[in-house]
């Protein structure tokens, strides 16, 4: 798959607005479908400073859901494995 074009647009999105939490989740999942986990961690890292309780891993996902943020099942799991990569 291309997830170079994707994290292209993503990155165009976020020139528009750094603080989307949409769009930093895409760059988040699309980086790590490109195999660059660094560069998920650094967009992770940003959405941390917007969002502070995301620093709670896993268990900020329910009120992240609270308000409106949705994601696939694969996409929380793949969020759950960044998260306990960071411990």
């Amino acid at each position: 798959k291309d997830y170079q074009n994707c994290l292209i647009n993503f990155k165009k999105a976020l020139a528009i607005d750094n603080s989307n939490l949409y769009t930093l989740f895409g760059l988040v999942f699309a980086n790590i479908e490109n195999k660059d986990s660094s560069e998920a961690v650094k967009y992770l890292n940003t959405i941390k400073e917007i969002e502070p309780e995301v620093v709670e891993g896993i268990e900020s996902l329910p009120k992240l859901e609270a308000k409106g943020y949705t994601w696939t099942t694969n996409n929380k799991d793949r969020l759950n494995k960044l998260f306990e990569e960071q411990k």
